[in-house]
């Protein structure tokens, strides 16, 4: 996940037209991660500020948030497993039961409904429960709150209307293993009230119809299907729980493994300011060692490190060799600043290609070319053929280090103090 920038903000403390039934038949379309488009977003966003008086009012809009499932298609098609009411613009236009199949489509600027033959036009369509259980199953995942269907750029998204604890209860168990029993459950709390921080400044500052993604660029986020016991319990332990610096909502960032000692945000995302996120050494030895990608090694011929420079534009063709691959400097916790690439080319001129910061991730990839480098913070060797990169941690190293909370949980510590080790100088406020 990743995220920010700052300003000033407040503090939180009809006509039924037939009954249908349905079941949903949604294919969703994965949405591509870019874990960059995520730093870009945080470092431009503002801070929530307190100011005491306002406090109350200001807390009503952070009780709702408004998830971007889907904008990927422009025709969908459902059948609807549980009893739903159907609103358009101005009031409910149907109200369905178990059963029915309906579609969606663009018309214009508007989206067109037909159920059974009839047809309605708007410029939104939102299904919400019609029991108590406020849910609504679409596509065979279970989601609390409403979905609202809207048209966007061609294509018709699909939105989840929910409460910001519910939210967080389903990114939760996403982002953090919950573990077997209690072991992790202080782990699981500091991380709660760090989703929760993220996902008030995105509804703060959010200028579309929507206010967060589902996946890397924001967090990861699983419907309520994903929750668990445990991990709900973390969520409504700390419920309405933030972090807060000198009055204003802190800046959150947070990582699988930093493999040692975390990054100083202003060397990975561009932020400055935020001495809370300068980066501290994670125990000795370190608290995420525990994790299983505490350690890893990475083996690459020659020709497919050409191959990811060229695919990254930085080279025009592949008629290039590797002469060698050199670390010229690095931030203070060992991560790599910059990496260089002295290359030959058919006529044996030679030709460097550098590497900065957290890009060398996307660029680089592992191995097999499944994923983004584990971390910059690694050694390198090549030899005549190959190239080995030696590397700890796992993700981009800034904020909380997750494997390292889960060890201090299994340690004894409490929320606040794994919280205040990664955020020093930090403080848990609760919303009112």
């Amino acid at each position: 996940m990743i995220f920010r920038s700052r300003i000033s903000f407040l503090k939180f403390n009809t006509i039924f037209f037939n009954s249908f039934s349905f079941s949903f038949l949604l294919q969703f379309i994965t949405a591509v991660i870019f874990t960059s488009l995520v730093a870009s977003s945080i470092s431009c966003s503002s801070s929530v500020k307190f100011t005491g008086a306002d406090e109350v009012v200001e807390a009503e809009k952070f009780k709702e948030i408004n998830v971007l499932l889907s904008d990927e298609q422009n025709k969908i098609s459902y059948t609807v497993l549980s009893d739903l009411s159907i609103e358009d613009d101005e009031r409910i236009i149907a109200l369905i039961s178990k059963g029915n199949v309906f579609s969606l489509s663009k018309n214009e600027e508007k989206l067109l409904l037909e159920i059974n033959g009839m047809k309605f036009s708007s410029h939104k369509f939102i299904f919400s429960s019609r029991d108590n259980s406020n849910q609504v199953n679409l596509g065979g995942k279970v989601y609390h709150g409403k979905i609202k269907f809207t048209p966007s750029k061609g294509k018709i998204n699909i939105i989840n209307i929910i409460s910001l604890e519910d939210y967080v209860k389903g990114v939760l168990p996403k982002e953090m293993p919950t573990g077997n029993g209690y072991e992790n459950f202080e782990a699981l709390k500091a991380v709660a009230i760090c989703i929760r921080t993220y996902a008030i400044q995105k509804i703060y500052n959010s200028k579309n119809e929507f206010d967060i993604y589902t996946d890397e660029r924001d967090q990861v986020y699983g419907s309520a299907d994903s929750e668990t016991q445990i991990s709900n319990l973390a969520v409504d332990e700390t419920q309405n729980m933030i972090l807060t610096y000198k009055d204003e909502t802190a800046q959150i960032f947070y990582h699988s493994t930093c493999g040692g000692e975390t990054e100083a945000a202003s060397n990975v995302f561009q932020v400055q300011g935020f001495t809370y996120m300068d980066g501290v050494k994670d125990g000795s030895p370190s608290n995420c060692r525990i994790s299983p990608r505490f350690e890893w090694i990475e083996n690459y011929s020659k020709e497919s490190f050409i191959e990811r420079i060229v695919t990254a534009g930085l080279l025009a063709d592949s008629n290039y060799t590797v002469k060698d691959v050199k670390i010229l400097s690095r931030f203070p916790s060992g991560r790599v600043n910059e990496l260089q690439l002295e290359l030959h080319d058919l006529n044996l001129l030679e030709k460097r290609v550098s590497l900065f910061g957290n890009s060398i991730r996307s660029v680089i990839r592992n191995s097999d070319n499944s994923a983004i480098l584990r971390s910059t913070l690694f050694e390198i060797e090549t030899s005549e053929d190959s190239i080995k990169i030696s590397g700890r941690g796992n993700g981009h190293g800034v904020g909380l280090c997750q494997w390292g909370a889960i060890y201090q949980s299994q340690n004894k510590k409490d929320y606040k103090a794994i919280l205040d080790f990664y955020f020093p100088g930090t403080e848990v406020t609760q919303l009112k």
